[in-house]
């Protein structure tokens, strides 16, 4: 071998030797920009899961805030005798009545006592409140197509009705009564009269 040749190859070593380590040197690189890139999306992932949780625990301590600052008005009780106690106010229903169910609506500072019951195909909903005068305690909200006044157990009763629903209400010594009557097959202001008549007698 000349020496022209010998220097060529010495010149292809050199020149082979250069690539290779360039070849290192960009595959570092570029894993170099590879790992940081994951990393930045780690981070990026990690903190978008913790940002979820905090959204998450903030709802849960919100929602848990709301359901005790808003307390269930009705308390239900398991006898006449349990509501008197609890309210001091006493309900007697028909001796007919079925389905019978006895409850408490508390409304600000006032205490409505309650009985809801089956009497005779009608649903009904009689209340017993303390109040300064006459006032709505029904929780029944229509248009009214008719009103009159009815006798009932010596006492002046307003009696309403509108075809689907039917109140009486009367106001005696510091206690609101309150009747309210639905059907399937209608309410008319006899229907209203007729179910008065069954529990009027007995809660004066």
């Amino acid at each position: 071998m000349d020496n022209r040749t010998t220097f060529w190859v010495i010149i292809f070593v050199v020149l082979g030797v250069l690539a290779m380590n360039l070849g290192i040197y960009f595959n570092a690189e570029q894993g170099y920009e590879n790992q940081g890139t994951t990393q930045e999306q780690t981070t990026d992932e990690q903190q978008s899961e913790a940002s979820d949780q905090q959204s998450d625990s903030q709802a849960q301590e919100q929602s848990q805030d709301q359901t005790q600052q808003v307390a269930s008005p009705v308390t239900s009780y398991s006898s006449a005798q349990e509501l008197a106690a609890a309210t001091g106010q006493t309900i007697m229903v028909p001796q007919e009545a079925t389905d019978v169910s006895y409850s408490s609506v508390t409304s600000g500072d006032e205490v409505i006592a309650q009985a809801d019951y089956t009497y005779n195909g009608y649903q009904c909903n009689y209340r017993l409140a303390s109040t300064a005068g006459f006032e709505d305690i029904s929780g029944v909200y229509e248009d009214w197509s008719g009103n009159n006044l009815a006798v009932v157990g010596g006492d002046s009763w307003s009696v309403y009705w509108n075809g689907t629903a039917g109140v009486a209400q009367m106001y005696d010594k510091g206690v609101m009564h309150s009747l309210s009557v639905t059907a399937g097959g209608g309410v008319d202001q006899k229907a209203v009269v007729n179910a008065l008549n069954a529990v009027a007698y007995q809660n004066k």
